[in-house]
């Protein structure tokens, strides 16, 4: 499978913890690949061009005492 570079796939949930620290959780939808090689045990349903990919995920960002916190893709 490969995947290369995409733009404008960015979505991110934040959430405010009671200790004060920062939940993200990314979820990118929408993420096109091709896929270069099936067979016995691949996952994927055939070869070519695709769309439809999902990464989640989340992180926890500590707390920050007078300071700010930016978040970038790039």
């Amino acid at each position: 499978m490969e995947i290369k570079e995409q733009k404008g796939l960015t979505t991110v949930k934040s959430t405010n913890l009671a200790n004060g620290g920062i939940t993200l959780e990314p979820e990118v939808g929408g993420i096109a690949y091709t896929v270069t090689n099936d067979g016995f045990g691949c996952p994927f349903s055939g070869t070519g061009n695709k769309t439809g990919a999902i990464h989640a995920g989340d992180m926890v960002i500590s707390r920050v005492f007078g300071g700010s916190i930016e978040v970038s893709g790039e």
